[in-house]
This record gives C-alpha cells, structure tokens and sequence, in this order.
C-alpha cells in the first residue's frame, strides 16, 4: 500500500523548473533517442510558454532537448518516484 500512496503526488500539478520527467518516446526521426529518453530521468530546466527544456545526465550539456507538455508523461519533485516507475515498466509490473 505504501507505493500506491507515493505515486498519487506524480502529476498531481504542472511541472515546474527543478521537478524530474520521465518522456515519451514517440519521435520518428532517432529511434534510439526516443527510446533513451523514455528509459531515463531528466531534469526540467526551463519552461517556456509551449516548449519544456529537460537536462538528462548522460547526454552531452550542449545539447538541448525541447519538447511540448504533450510529450512529458511522468513528473515528480522525487527522483525516486520516477525510478520506481522506470523498474515497474522494465518489468512489467
């Protein structure tokens, strides 16, 4: 019961600078892009009116990653609700 109470405060409001997303991957043009943003955390940076900036670790700090709010699927201010989503859907749980 402990995790069904944690993941009612993911997505509760809009993301804000700072909050941790999970992204879909649906983008036709890089296939292995897509399927490492939907298979890592990144970090919202900055928001604009339509546009999200997110920040991933493991990708080079030049490189920028815009995206609609559409595309965002998962946010939280704990990085550890979002990893438990990342295990759940590795699994299948």
């Amino acid at each position: 019961m402990r995790h069904i109470k944690t993941f009612e405060r993911i997505n509760y409001y809009i993301p804000q600078k700072g909050d941790y997303v999970i992204c879909g991957g649906n983008h036709t043009w890089d296939n292995k892009f897509a399927k490492f943003i939907s298979n890592n955390i990144g970090v919202l940076i900055n928001h604009l009116p339509n546009q999200y900036r997110i920040d991933y670790d493991y990708i080079d700090p030049d490189t920028i990653y815009l995206t609609n709010r559409e595309d965002i699927l998962y946010w939280s201010s704990d990085k550890k609700e979002l990893e438990e989503i990342l295990i759940s859907n590795k699994f299948n749980i």
